[in-house]
């Protein structure tokens, strides 16, 4: 029994013995062996960084010790395929994860596509992409950068000085008699003041006695105007020492002022702050070449007010003649919103509003060549849309009235003639017509302006009248 048990016990070690021989001659067959032909699978991650999201599987990485593919960056094929990238990461983002900029220039031509829909944007540095300008695009507008370069346009203007008698000949013949009439009110003075209140403005000229005043209705109108002025004066002074905007002068010095002057002919004058009022397209005033210019735009237009309670040619203007002017332009395509519109522009307020007297204000230092330039466009657009209305303005065509334009600088206020010569258009002054820093500044320049009021209640009125009814009767 014992010696069974021993034999069994020897028999054991022998066995163990043998296997331990076969473990230094591999069996490609064995289990061991087929263990150790395989990398060891790397762990799962711990519990605690269970909750971030699964890596996602690299596309177009090598594939069998392939080389990379060519669509993708650099950054990205270079990496190596069993490694963790961590400065390249943020390539890959941008690959899977683009922002909406990139999005948008996707389909740019200037983006280098890569496999999928995503695409990133061109490296080019941004100096180089402006200098490369696509070729057969059309230029600007083309800059005139002072009065003459107004000469180089179709219908050229031309600036000159006015005479003290230029209606000898100087300015043309619908114009002389305004011109006279303003010239005796600026430098001699006549009717600038209230007669109520004449002497006491002479001889106090900062303030008004309260008695030996008749107590009359224009006599309280009149001394209720002269605190008006001197509000106004005030006001003046104190935007030009505080260096305000011009902004701020046109709503706390000119538009009352404006409105002061043109109350008593409220009914059939008016004036509209026209800094919103762009020149439209068809009537910007072209170069010889055939360049377009820059629109300018105005500060404020006065018009005549027509259609309310102006009388019965008025009424027969609103009727008859506004709806020639639609007529007229209805066949003009190219001149699109504004076949309804009399002006040069399709501001709301002006559409029906001939333009008369145009007011062009500078404050601070702000250049008086550059209102001058302002108003120059203004003009010829103005004649250009007189043309398309078939109402002259043209090189050979009949000739427009003579308009009044105003420049403002700060506290000083002139006066131009726009005159029709045919094949060009004329700008003749300035005239010093008043200031709004003194008394006597302001009140001269309410008569200026209240003269230019009676001038658009007749003269100016009686040629739209003519101009568009004559017009509209021929055609029926």
């Amino acid at each position: 029994m014992y010696k069974a048990a021993a034999e069994v016990q020897g028999w054991l070690l022998k066995s163990s013995c043998a296997q331990a021989n076969d473990c230094d001659t591999p069996d490609s067959t064995s289990p061991k062996s087929l263990k150790r032909t395989f990398n060891m699978v790397t762990p799962p991650l711990s519990a605690s960084r269970g909750t971030s999201p699964n890596k996602k599987r690299k596309v177009d990485s090598p594939v069998d010790g392939g080389a990379p593919s060519p669509h993708l960056p650099r950054s990205i094929a270079d990496a190596e395929p069993d490694s963790t990238p961590r400065s390249n990461q943020s390539a890959i983002i941008t690959k899977f994860s683009l922002n909406h900029a990139t999005l948008a220039r996707a389909q740019s031509p200037g983006s280098t596509r890569i496999s999928g829909s995503a695409s990133i944007p061109d490296t080019t540095p941004s100096t180089d992409r402006q200098t490369k300008k696509p070729q057969g695009r059309s230029r600007g507008p083309s800059p005139v950068k002072n009065i003459v370069g107004l000469q180089r346009l179709d219908k050229p203007v031309q600036f000159g000085s006015l005479d003290d008698n230029a209606e000898d000949g100087q300015l043309p013949e619908d114009a002389r008699d305004l011109f006279v009439s303003i010239w005796e009110t600026v430098n001699f003075q006549r009717g600038i003041y209230p007669e109520e209140i004449e002497d006491d403005i002479r001889r106090l000229n900062r303030k008004i006695s309260r008695t030996n005043h008749p107590s009359t209705t224009p006599a309280r109108l009149a001394r209720a105007e002269f605190q008006h002025v001197r509000h106004i004066e005030a006001l003046a002074r104190q935007c030009l020492a505080l260096r305000r905007s011009e902004a701020s002068w046109n709503s706390i010095v000119h538009s009352p002022l404006l409105d002061l002057a043109l109350w008593k002919h409220s009914k059939s004058v008016m004036f509209e702050n026209a800094t919103s009022a762009k020149i439209l397209p068809a009537f910007i005033p072209a170069l010889v070449t055939g360049e377009a210019i820059e629109g300018k735009m105005v500060d404020f237009v006065m018009s005549p007010r027509l259609g309310i309670d102006a009388g019965a040619a008025s009424h027969t203007l609103q009727v008859s003649g506004i709806a020639a002017a639609a007529q007229t332009l209805a066949t003009q395509p190219s001149a699109g919103s504004c076949n309804f519109g009399v002006n040069q522009t399709d501001y709301p307020p002006l559409l029906r509003a001939p333009t008369a007297v145009t007011i062009e204000t500078k404050v601070g230092g702000a250049s008086s060549e550059e209102g001058r330039l302002q108003l120059g466009i203004w003009t010829a657009a103005w004649h250009i849309r007189m043309t398309a209305l078939g109402l002259g303005g043209g090189k050979e065509g009949p000739s427009l009235p003579t308009l009044p334009l105003i420049l403002t600088h700060d506290h000083e206020w002139s006066l131009y003639f726009a005159a029709d010569r045919g094949p060009k258009i004329e700008i003749l002054g300035p005239m010093q017509i008043g200031m709004t820093d003194t008394i006597q500044g302001i009140y001269r320049l309410l008569a200026v302006l209240r003269r230019l009021a009676e001038w658009i209640e007749t003269e100016f009125r009686n040629w739209v009248v003519s101009a568009f009814v004559e017009d509209y009767t021929s055609q029926h």
